[in-house]
């Protein structure tokens, strides 16, 4: 046997989960850093907010020229095929199922009522290529 020091076993080496951060510490007052506790109020207000304005832009459009109202709806239709088109490759089968059926109705819609050369283009031309 030689003279070495005697066996330890090592220490274990913290492991790192990879996981998502700690929540925020609280500070010696009790105040958290400030975010709020539950984001879904702001999340519904901003949602409501939004909705409420394009509502009153529509009505609005409506009571003055209705050809200006249908070029907004079928402008906020492209956006929706877009995002749909990009959720899909993240959704489950159900889901999936949910946003395949969804084009598969503004696909028919657009046959029936082909998309005027209004809005911004871009949008527009993605979601035509994505209907087709």
């Amino acid at each position: 046997m030689s003279d070495s020091a005697p066996d330890q076993e090592p220490k274990p080496q913290p492991k790192f989960s990879g996981g998502p951060p700690k929540p925020p510490k609280i500070t010696a007052r009790g105040v958290e850093d400030g975010s709020p506790k539950n984001p879904a109020p702001i999340l519904n207000l901003v949602t409501a907010t939004g909705e409420a304005r394009r509502l009153v832009e529509l009505l609005e459009s409506i009571r003055g020229s209705r050809l200006h109202a249908l070029n907004m709806l079928e402008a906020d239709l492209d956006v929706c095929v877009v995002c749909l088109s990009k959720l899909i490759e993240q959704l489950g089968p159900e889901e999936r199922k949910s946003a395949l059926w969804y084009l598969q109705t503004i696909r028919d819609y657009r046959r029936k009522h082909p998309r005027s050369e209004t809005g911004d283009k871009e949008i527009r031309e993605q979601a035509k290529k994505i209907l087709e």
